[in-house]
């Protein structure tokens, strides 16, 4: 793992977890099912690991509901404060 300037650690660059959290602090937002094409199937874990592990609190779930009825979550990057 490689640590940022701001103390925070991240893992290699070509792992799936790194694009995904890129993918996140980059503003646009993601689900699990767009989190499959980094190779992520379980990503509440990565965003909950990296709530409670790496400082990247900023992270905020939206639950979403879709046409059919079928509830999921979305990630996006919140605001800072």
């Amino acid at each position: 793992m490689k640590r940022q300037k701001d103390g925070r650690f991240l893992p290699d660059q070509n792992s799936g977890t790194a694009k995904v959290i890129a993918h996140i602090m980059s503003g646009r937002t993601i689900t699990a099912l767009e989190a499959v094409q980094y190779g992520v199937c379980r990503l509440a874990d990565v965003v909950h690991n990296y709530r409670q592990k790496h400082g990247y609190d900023s992270i905020v779930t939206e639950m979403v509901e879709s046409e059919s009825g079928k509830r999921y979550a979305r990630y996006r990057k919140g605001d800072a404060k």
